[in-house]
Protein backbone atom coordinates (compact mmCIF):
# COMPACT_ATOMS: atom_id res chain seq x y z
CA UNK A 1 0.00 0.00 0.00
CA UNK A 2 1.18 3.88 -0.40
CA UNK A 3 1.14 6.53 2.26
CA UNK A 4 -1.53 7.95 1.04
CA UNK A 5 -4.03 4.51 1.12
CA UNK A 6 -2.55 3.91 4.50
CA UNK A 7 -3.66 6.81 5.88
CA UNK A 8 -7.03 7.33 4.39
CA UNK A 9 -7.54 3.14 5.57
CA UNK A 10 -6.37 4.35 9.02
CA UNK A 11 -8.66 7.87 9.00
CA UNK A 12 -11.58 5.68 7.80
CA UNK A 13 -11.44 3.21 10.92
CA UNK A 14 -11.68 6.52 13.10
CA UNK A 15 -14.57 8.09 11.31
CA UNK A 16 -16.31 4.80 11.17
CA UNK A 17 -17.02 5.00 15.33
CA UNK A 18 -19.44 8.69 15.01
CA UNK A 19 -22.47 7.87 16.37
CA UNK A 20 -21.17 4.98 18.39
CA UNK A 21 -18.13 6.43 20.54
CA UNK A 22 -16.76 9.53 19.00
CA UNK A 23 -18.52 12.72 17.97
CA UNK A 24 -16.48 14.70 15.22
CA UNK A 25 -12.92 13.87 14.51
CA UNK A 26 -10.45 16.85 14.18
CA UNK A 27 -7.17 16.70 12.44
CA UNK A 28 -4.93 18.82 14.99
CA UNK A 29 -2.28 18.94 13.34
CA UNK A 30 -0.34 17.40 10.10
CA UNK A 31 2.93 17.74 8.57
CA UNK A 32 4.03 15.78 5.15
CA UNK A 33 7.63 16.74 4.46
CA UNK A 34 9.61 13.28 4.37
CA UNK A 35 13.05 15.03 3.97
CA UNK A 36 12.33 17.05 7.52
CA UNK A 37 10.95 13.58 8.65
CA UNK A 38 13.76 11.13 8.15
CA UNK A 39 12.28 9.50 4.94
CA UNK A 40 9.54 8.24 2.77
CA UNK A 41 9.34 4.77 3.73
CA UNK A 42 5.51 2.78 4.16
CA UNK A 43 7.72 -0.13 5.77
CA UNK A 44 5.98 0.71 8.64
CA UNK A 45 3.11 2.59 10.02
CA UNK A 46 3.72 3.83 13.53
CA UNK A 47 0.73 4.10 15.74
CA UNK A 48 1.26 7.15 18.82
CA UNK A 49 -1.01 6.64 21.99
CA UNK A 50 -0.07 8.90 24.87
CA UNK A 51 -0.45 9.23 28.24
CA UNK A 52 -3.61 7.28 29.99
CA UNK A 53 -2.66 8.09 33.82
CA UNK A 54 -4.66 5.12 34.67
CA UNK A 55 -5.45 4.94 38.19
CA UNK A 56 -7.42 2.51 40.43
CA UNK A 57 -10.91 3.72 41.05
CA UNK A 58 -10.12 4.53 45.02
CA UNK A 59 -6.71 6.12 43.63
CA UNK A 60 -9.08 8.48 40.85
CA UNK A 61 -12.04 9.31 43.35
CA UNK A 62 -8.82 10.97 45.42
CA UNK A 63 -8.33 13.55 42.62
CA UNK A 64 -10.18 15.57 40.79
CA UNK A 65 -9.73 14.73 37.08
CA UNK A 66 -8.15 11.57 35.58
CA UNK A 67 -8.95 9.11 32.96
CA UNK A 68 -12.21 8.38 33.51
CA UNK A 69 -12.93 11.57 35.74
CA UNK A 70 -13.56 15.15 34.26
CA UNK A 71 -14.15 16.80 37.60
CA UNK A 72 -16.31 16.09 40.49
CA UNK A 73 -19.43 13.71 39.61
CA UNK A 74 -19.02 14.49 35.93
CA UNK A 75 -17.06 11.22 33.92
CA UNK A 76 -16.43 10.52 30.52
CA UNK A 77 -15.89 6.64 29.11
CA UNK A 78 -12.68 7.20 27.63
CA UNK A 79 -12.07 3.41 28.07
CA UNK A 80 -14.56 3.15 26.03
CA UNK A 81 -13.79 5.50 23.25
CA UNK A 82 -9.74 3.52 23.57
CA UNK A 83 -11.40 0.18 23.30
CA UNK A 84 -13.02 0.18 20.29
CA UNK A 85 -10.38 2.74 18.54
CA UNK A 86 -7.58 -0.23 19.44
CA UNK A 87 -10.71 -2.80 17.58
CA UNK A 88 -10.63 -0.80 14.78
CA UNK A 89 -7.25 -0.23 14.37
CA UNK A 90 -6.52 -4.24 15.12
CA UNK A 91 -9.32 -5.55 12.48
CA UNK A 92 -7.51 -2.93 10.10
CA UNK A 93 -4.16 -4.33 10.34
CA UNK A 94 -5.61 -7.92 10.25
CA UNK A 95 -7.59 -7.12 6.92
CA UNK A 96 -4.30 -5.64 4.89
CA UNK A 97 -1.54 -7.19 6.53
CA UNK A 98 -0.30 -3.54 7.05
CA UNK A 99 2.59 -3.65 9.17
CA UNK A 100 2.05 -1.60 11.77
CA UNK A 101 3.93 -0.29 14.98
CA UNK A 102 2.14 1.00 17.64
CA UNK A 103 3.97 2.76 20.64
CA UNK A 104 2.35 4.03 23.77
CA UNK A 105 4.17 7.09 24.86
CA UNK A 106 4.59 6.50 28.65
CA UNK A 107 2.55 7.55 31.82
CA UNK A 108 0.20 4.30 30.70
CA UNK A 109 -0.36 4.31 34.71
CA UNK A 110 0.20 6.80 37.18
CA UNK A 111 2.06 5.48 40.24
CA UNK A 112 2.68 9.37 41.56
CA UNK A 113 -1.19 9.78 42.36
CA UNK A 114 -1.84 6.32 43.43
CA UNK A 115 -2.76 5.04 46.78
CA UNK A 116 0.48 3.03 48.80
CA UNK A 117 2.49 4.88 46.11
CA UNK A 118 5.39 4.14 48.48
CA UNK A 119 5.68 0.67 49.03
CA UNK A 120 8.63 -0.84 47.81
CA UNK A 121 6.68 -4.05 45.59
CA UNK A 122 4.77 -1.57 43.10
CA UNK A 123 3.54 -5.44 41.40
CA UNK A 124 0.13 -5.55 43.47
CA UNK A 125 -1.29 -1.87 42.69
CA UNK A 126 0.12 -2.21 38.91
CA UNK A 127 -2.07 -4.99 38.91
CA UNK A 128 -5.06 -3.17 40.94
CA UNK A 129 -4.89 -0.23 38.49
CA UNK A 130 -5.11 -2.50 35.57
CA UNK A 131 -7.52 -5.01 37.26
CA UNK A 132 -10.01 -2.30 37.03
CA UNK A 133 -9.22 -1.22 33.48
CA UNK A 134 -9.14 -4.24 31.78
CA UNK A 135 -9.62 -2.97 28.13
CA UNK A 136 -6.43 -1.00 27.98
CA UNK A 137 -4.61 -4.49 29.85
CA UNK A 138 -6.72 -6.30 26.90
CA UNK A 139 -5.53 -3.94 23.75
CA UNK A 140 -2.18 -2.39 24.80
CA UNK A 141 -0.45 -4.58 27.81
CA UNK A 142 -0.96 -8.27 27.12
CA UNK A 143 -0.19 -10.08 24.25
CA UNK A 144 -3.43 -11.80 22.09
CA UNK A 145 -4.89 -11.79 18.13
CA UNK A 146 -7.29 -8.33 19.98
CA UNK A 147 -4.40 -6.12 20.80
CA UNK A 148 -2.20 -3.46 19.50
CA UNK A 149 1.00 -5.30 21.24
CA UNK A 150 2.69 -1.51 21.43
CA UNK A 151 6.01 -0.98 22.82
CA UNK A 152 5.78 0.76 25.94
CA UNK A 153 7.96 3.97 27.34
CA UNK A 154 8.33 5.20 30.78
CA UNK A 155 7.09 7.97 31.73
CA UNK A 156 8.25 10.34 34.96
CA UNK A 157 4.33 9.33 36.48
CA UNK A 158 5.43 5.34 36.14
CA UNK A 159 8.97 4.84 36.47
CA UNK A 160 8.93 1.89 38.74
CA UNK A 161 6.24 0.05 36.73
CA UNK A 162 8.96 -1.99 34.81
CA UNK A 163 9.56 -3.85 37.92
CA UNK A 164 5.92 -5.14 37.42
CA UNK A 165 5.86 -8.83 34.93
CA UNK A 166 2.75 -7.42 32.95
CA UNK A 167 4.89 -3.94 32.26
CA UNK A 168 8.75 -4.81 32.29
CA UNK A 169 9.43 -4.32 28.80
CA UNK A 170 8.54 -0.39 29.14
CA UNK A 171 11.73 1.16 28.65
CA UNK A 172 13.50 4.74 28.57
CA UNK A 173 13.66 5.66 24.92
CA UNK A 174 13.33 3.93 21.37
CA UNK A 175 14.72 4.48 18.52
CA UNK A 176 13.44 3.64 15.06
CA UNK A 177 14.42 3.06 11.77
CA UNK A 178 12.80 4.93 8.99
CA UNK A 179 13.83 3.02 5.90
CA UNK A 180 17.37 1.70 6.38
CA UNK A 181 18.36 4.66 9.02
CA UNK A 182 17.42 5.47 13.02
CA UNK A 183 16.29 8.89 12.33
CA UNK A 184 12.81 8.33 14.47
CA UNK A 185 13.31 8.35 18.41
CA UNK A 186 10.59 8.22 20.57
CA UNK A 187 10.27 8.91 24.37
CA UNK A 188 8.01 9.69 27.10
CA UNK A 189 9.30 13.81 27.13
CA UNK A 190 10.10 14.21 30.72
CA UNK A 191 13.95 14.02 30.06
CA UNK A 192 13.74 17.86 28.01
CA UNK A 193 11.68 18.71 31.19
CA UNK A 194 13.87 20.70 33.74
CA UNK A 195 10.78 21.25 36.31
CA UNK A 196 10.77 17.18 36.39
CA UNK A 197 14.71 16.69 36.27
CA UNK A 198 15.72 19.86 38.83
CA UNK A 199 12.95 18.83 41.64
CA UNK A 200 13.91 16.26 43.70
CA UNK A 201 11.48 13.32 44.06
CA UNK A 202 10.53 13.96 47.76
CA UNK A 203 9.27 17.28 47.04
CA UNK A 204 7.15 16.20 43.91
CA UNK A 205 5.68 13.70 45.97
CA UNK A 206 4.81 16.24 49.03
CA UNK A 207 3.30 18.14 46.31
CA UNK A 208 1.38 15.53 45.06
CA UNK A 209 -0.23 14.95 48.49
CA UNK A 210 -0.60 18.40 49.73
CA UNK A 211 -1.72 19.82 46.32
CA UNK A 212 -2.68 16.94 43.85
CA UNK A 213 -5.94 16.37 44.89
CA UNK A 214 -7.05 19.84 44.91
CA UNK A 215 -5.79 20.56 41.47
CA UNK A 216 -8.11 20.74 38.37
CA UNK A 217 -7.56 19.63 34.81
CA UNK A 218 -6.40 22.10 32.33
CA UNK A 219 -7.44 23.18 29.15
CA UNK A 220 -5.12 23.48 26.39
CA UNK A 221 -5.66 25.38 23.13
CA UNK A 222 -4.09 23.50 20.65
CA UNK A 223 -5.14 25.76 17.90
CA UNK A 224 -1.57 27.61 17.05
CA UNK A 225 -2.77 29.78 14.46
CA UNK A 226 -4.41 32.26 15.55
CA UNK A 227 -0.91 33.81 16.46
CA UNK A 228 -0.81 35.01 12.73
CA UNK A 229 2.64 37.21 13.12
CA UNK A 230 4.84 35.87 10.42
CA UNK A 231 8.71 36.69 10.18
CA UNK A 232 10.22 34.16 7.22
CA UNK A 233 10.14 30.84 8.59
CA UNK A 234 8.96 31.60 12.25
CA UNK A 235 5.18 31.10 13.62
CA UNK A 236 2.81 29.25 12.47
CA UNK A 237 1.74 27.78 9.45
CA UNK A 238 -0.99 26.17 7.35
CA UNK A 239 -4.86 25.95 8.32
CA UNK A 240 -5.80 25.66 11.58
CA UNK A 241 -6.98 22.28 12.74
CA UNK A 242 -9.44 20.72 10.59
CA UNK A 243 -13.15 18.77 11.75
CA UNK A 244 -13.17 15.26 9.24
CA UNK A 245 -15.85 14.43 7.67
CA UNK A 246 -16.01 11.87 4.64
CA UNK A 247 -14.96 13.87 2.04
CA UNK A 248 -11.78 13.99 3.64
CA UNK A 249 -11.53 10.18 2.30
CA UNK A 250 -11.57 11.46 -1.40
CA UNK A 251 -9.86 14.39 -1.02
CA UNK A 252 -6.78 15.61 -0.65
CA UNK A 253 -5.58 17.40 3.18
CA UNK A 254 -3.60 20.73 2.89
CA UNK A 255 0.18 19.38 3.70
CA UNK A 256 0.85 21.70 6.93
CA UNK A 257 -2.00 22.06 9.38
CA UNK A 258 -1.74 23.77 12.35
CA UNK A 259 2.42 23.71 12.52
CA UNK A 260 4.76 26.14 14.17
CA UNK A 261 8.56 26.60 12.77
CA UNK A 262 11.58 28.33 14.04
CA UNK A 263 14.80 28.92 12.27
CA UNK A 264 18.00 29.38 13.87
CA UNK A 265 19.78 31.14 14.78
CA UNK A 266 16.92 32.71 16.84
CA UNK A 267 16.59 33.55 20.49
CA UNK A 268 15.63 30.62 23.03
CA UNK A 269 12.93 32.38 24.30
CA UNK A 270 11.37 31.80 20.40
CA UNK A 271 12.56 27.87 20.72
CA UNK A 272 10.23 28.06 23.98
CA UNK A 273 7.64 29.49 22.61
CA UNK A 274 7.37 26.85 19.32
CA UNK A 275 7.67 24.03 22.41
CA UNK A 276 8.71 24.45 26.39
CA UNK A 277 10.88 21.51 25.88
CA UNK A 278 12.02 21.95 22.39
CA UNK A 279 15.70 23.20 23.89
CA UNK A 280 16.38 20.73 25.29
CA UNK A 281 15.36 18.41 22.74
CA UNK A 282 17.61 19.91 20.37
CA UNK A 283 20.53 19.59 23.00
CA UNK A 284 19.66 15.64 23.14
CA UNK A 285 19.13 15.33 19.51
CA UNK A 286 22.77 17.16 19.23
CA UNK A 287 24.30 14.76 21.95
CA UNK A 288 22.44 11.47 20.71
CA UNK A 289 24.09 12.08 16.96
CA UNK A 290 27.42 12.55 18.24
CA UNK A 291 27.35 9.69 20.71
CA UNK A 292 28.05 11.55 23.57
CA UNK A 293 28.26 9.57 26.91
CA UNK A 294 26.05 11.48 29.35
CA UNK A 295 23.27 11.64 26.30
CA UNK A 296 23.29 7.95 25.65
CA UNK A 297 23.24 7.21 29.48
CA UNK A 298 20.30 9.73 30.31
CA UNK A 299 18.70 8.33 27.22
CA UNK A 300 19.39 4.37 27.96
CA UNK A 301 20.68 3.93 24.54
CA UNK A 302 23.50 1.88 23.47
CA UNK A 303 24.78 3.76 20.64
CA UNK A 304 24.77 7.10 18.52
CA UNK A 305 22.03 8.00 16.38
CA UNK A 306 23.70 10.16 13.42
CA UNK A 307 20.74 10.30 11.27
CA UNK A 308 18.44 11.92 14.23
CA UNK A 309 15.54 13.94 12.42
CA UNK A 310 12.29 13.72 14.22
CA UNK A 311 11.14 13.08 17.96
CA UNK A 312 7.75 11.91 18.89
CA UNK A 313 6.71 12.42 22.88
CA UNK A 314 4.02 12.77 25.29
CA UNK A 315 4.71 14.52 28.62
CA UNK A 316 2.96 18.19 28.31
CA UNK A 317 -0.68 16.77 27.27
CA UNK A 318 -0.64 19.63 24.44
CA UNK A 319 -0.87 18.28 21.49
CA UNK A 320 1.10 19.80 18.54
CA UNK A 321 3.52 19.48 15.61
CA UNK A 322 6.98 21.46 16.56
CA UNK A 323 9.46 22.31 13.42
CA UNK A 324 12.83 23.81 13.92
CA UNK A 325 15.42 24.57 11.14
CA UNK A 326 18.57 25.23 10.62
CA UNK A 327 19.59 27.11 7.59
CA UNK A 328 23.78 26.77 7.72
CA UNK A 329 23.34 23.16 9.22
CA UNK A 330 19.87 21.59 7.78
CA UNK A 331 21.13 18.17 9.25
CA UNK A 332 20.65 19.63 13.38
CA UNK A 333 17.19 20.28 12.64
CA UNK A 334 13.99 18.79 14.52
CA UNK A 335 11.04 17.63 14.13
CA UNK A 336 9.20 17.36 17.34
CA UNK A 337 5.86 15.89 17.78
CA UNK A 338 4.05 16.02 20.91
CA UNK A 339 1.12 13.80 20.80
CA UNK A 340 -0.85 15.31 23.83
CA UNK A 341 -3.00 12.72 26.08
CA UNK A 342 -5.96 11.10 27.02
CA UNK A 343 -6.67 13.12 30.25
CA UNK A 344 -7.40 16.59 30.89
CA UNK A 345 -8.99 19.27 27.89
CA UNK A 346 -8.36 20.61 24.46
CA UNK A 347 -10.06 23.44 23.70
CA UNK A 348 -10.94 24.20 19.55
CA UNK A 349 -12.51 27.88 19.49
CA UNK A 350 -15.10 28.65 21.73
CA UNK A 351 -15.39 24.06 22.18
CA UNK A 352 -13.61 22.67 24.90
CA UNK A 353 -13.56 18.66 25.01
CA UNK A 354 -11.79 15.88 26.52
CA UNK A 355 -8.16 15.20 25.25
CA UNK A 356 -8.77 11.50 23.16
CA UNK A 357 -5.58 11.80 20.89
CA UNK A 358 -3.26 9.74 19.12
CA UNK A 359 -0.82 10.60 16.41
CA UNK A 360 0.16 8.40 12.82
CA UNK A 361 3.05 8.66 10.75
CA UNK A 362 3.47 6.75 7.45
CA UNK A 363 5.50 7.75 4.60
CA UNK A 364 7.03 11.09 6.05
CA UNK A 365 3.11 11.94 6.64
CA UNK A 366 2.90 12.78 10.21
CA UNK A 367 -0.42 13.10 11.25
CA UNK A 368 -2.19 14.13 15.27
CA UNK A 369 -5.98 13.61 15.71
CA UNK A 370 -8.45 14.76 18.14
CA UNK A 371 -11.42 11.85 19.03
CA UNK A 372 -14.10 13.89 20.38
CA UNK A 373 -16.11 11.70 22.69
CA UNK A 374 -19.53 10.54 21.82
CA UNK A 375 -22.51 12.28 24.13
CA UNK A 376 -23.26 8.77 25.09
CA UNK A 377 -20.19 8.49 27.04
CA UNK A 378 -20.84 10.72 29.80
CA UNK A 379 -21.91 10.36 32.59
Amino acid sequence: MNREKIHRGILRCLLSLRGRSVERVRLVSRFYNAELLGGDSVTHTFLFIPDLHLLSQRGEQRFRYGFQRLKKNRYVKRSVLLDQVCEKIVEYRTKTGLSLKTVQLGDIIDLWRETKRREKDVKPFVGRILDENPEVRRRLVRPGPKSLRPDILLGNHDLRMNQSKELARARWAIPYRIGSKKSLLVTHGHLFDTVETGIPNRLKEWGVDRLGPSVSAQKYTLDRTKERKRHGMIGPHGSPPIVLGDKALRERLPPCVNVWRTVAPCPEELLIRNHELLPLALDFAKGLRKGTERYLRWSRLESRLPHLRAMVIGHSHRARICVHQDREKPENGLVLVDCGGWIEFSRFGETTVPSCQIGVLCGGDMRIYQLDPHRSLFQ
